[in-house]
């Protein structure tokens, strides 16, 4: 069983089953059929994965990795690791401490 509880996603499924419904996430990708990066953020089975510095990494742009993950299993909605972890540590943030920074990043 694949457990996708455990990095946010709320669903277990059986291995053979993610993988099928991993690769019907990845197909809506533009990229699917050329691609060859070994970590897909849009990959069920991701976590699984390992990346060798060399390898290339995923250059879909994060608006379109979104946009293809909302409303499927996708534990990060199409996030990569780094991603999620600034998303979820931005909304920790309270109102004020994000006005805050905001307020920093507009005076350059």
């Amino acid at each position: 069983m694949v457990d996708l509880n455990a990095i946010g996603g709320g669903t277990t499924l059986a291995p053979e089953n993610a993988e099928t419904q991993s690769i019907e996430i990845m197909r809506q990708c533009q990229r699917f059929d050329r691609c060859s990066v070994p970590i897909c953020p849009l990959d069920l089975l991701q976590d699984n994965s390992t990346r060798l510095e060399w390898e290339p990494v995923c250059t879909l742009s994060k608006s379109k990795r979104l946009r293809i993950g909302q409303g499927s299993e996708l534990p990060r909605q199409g996030l990569t690791k780094k991603e999620w972890a600034a998303r979820q540590c931005w909304q920790s943030l309270t109102e004020a401490e994000r006005q805050c920074r905001i307020a920093k990043l507009t005076k350059f």
